[in-house]
């Protein structure tokens, strides 16, 4: 029922974190899906814009498509949309892959990964 809601919920705007909804919470913001400024002590989390991409699968951007889209943050996590196991496989020569869904991928950056691939197979 709470994914239902969340679908539901504004990107950015500021919601209750109710206790019984906390462990779910903590999972989603591991993948990147909520934002939570402390996880222990919050007492509120915040929709990104990949949860409404992943739940509602919608347009991740105003005007474009959630479809092969990627999006890298600062903290060099990389959300990849794509169902095609050969990008998936092409993904993991330089990401460390974190959590595979249906339509998306959850990797990290890491520096032995790019030397690992750069080693290999000579890119």
């Amino acid at each position: 029922a709470f994914l239902l809601e969340l679908a539901h919920m504004d990107f950015g705007h500021g919601y209750e974190l109710r206790d019984e909804h906390r462990p779910l919470i903590a999972e989603l913001h591991h993948l990147g899906i909520v934002h939570v400024r402390d996880a222990a002590k919050s007492k509120s989390f915040y929709p990104t814009r990949l949860a409404a991409a992943i739940v509602s699968s919608g347009d991740i951007s105003p005007g474009g498509s959630a479809r092969g889209r990627a999006i890298v943050e600062s903290n060099l996590r990389v959300y990849v949309y794509t169902s095609s196991r050969a990008w998936t496989a092409i993904l993991a020569l330089f990401l460390r892959l974190r959590t595979l869904l249906p339509n998306a991928v959850v990797a990290s950056i890491t520096r032995e990964r790019i030397q690992r691939a750069m080693r290999e197979h000579g890119l």
